[in-house]
């Protein structure tokens, strides 16, 4: 699991420091090179191979900052989101960067960010796209999924695109969708949830 710098500045776009974030995943930054000026040179790896983790990087920033992960590694909550969980507490935003594909239960995993999102939190997923990185996790989606995924809650889609990951045009595309708990938003049944087009490749 890791954030691209063009993943960190979509997300600045939309939200501030000073918010209380959720982070799904122990994640590392992937950032070769200075992707602004004052982007702290110890997150930066040329070479691609040391982990830079994503949490440190949220707390200097001023994030009031909570991650979860199963393998409960750095400073991560030890949880298994496929199933439900419980952490006292709401937040201003929840990110998923490449998270939830490898959650068994994809419908459990966003119930869980439902439940720990405020009323107007906003909610960052970045996922594979359907038809492309093959044998990566167990879901894969698209616009259709979240175009449904917003009907069926009442969120809002503020934004949703595809790009290519790390240069791969080939089959390499994920999706992002950025999205807003509205007031009165509602989460599906799981079989109402299953109707939604979500793919397995």
């Amino acid at each position: 699991m890791g954030i691209l710098a063009e993943n960190l500045e979509w997300l600045f776009e939309e939200i501030n420091p000073q918010l209380s974030m959720l982070e799904l995943g122990n994640q590392f930054l992937y950032i070769p090179g200075k992707p602004w000026a004052s982007f702290p040179e110890k997150y930066i790896d040329p070479s691609g191979t040391q982990k830079k983790v994503a949490k440190y990087y949220f707390q200097e920033l001023g994030y009031d900052h909570t991650s979860v992960d199963l393998n409960g590694q750095d400073g991560t909550i030890q949880v298994d989101l496929s199933l439900p969980i419980f952490l006292n507490r709401k937040f201003d935003v929840i990110t998923d960067f490449g998270t939830s594909e490898h959650v068994p239960s994809l419908y459990n995993c966003l119930l869980n960010v439902h439940n720990h999102a405020k009323d107007g939190a906003k909610l960052c997923h970045i996922n594979p796209l359907t038809g492309h990185w093959p044998g990566h996790g167990y879901w894969y989606r698209d616009e259709d999924f979240y175009i449904e995924y917003a009907k069926i809650t009442g969120y809002k889609i503020i934004k949703m695109k595809k790009f290519p990951a790390c240069g791969n045009y080939v089959d390499g595309w994920n999706i992002w969708c950025f999205l807003k708990k509205s007031i009165g938003s509602t989460f599906p049944t799981e079989e109402e949830f299953n109707k939604l087009p979500i793919k397995t490749k």
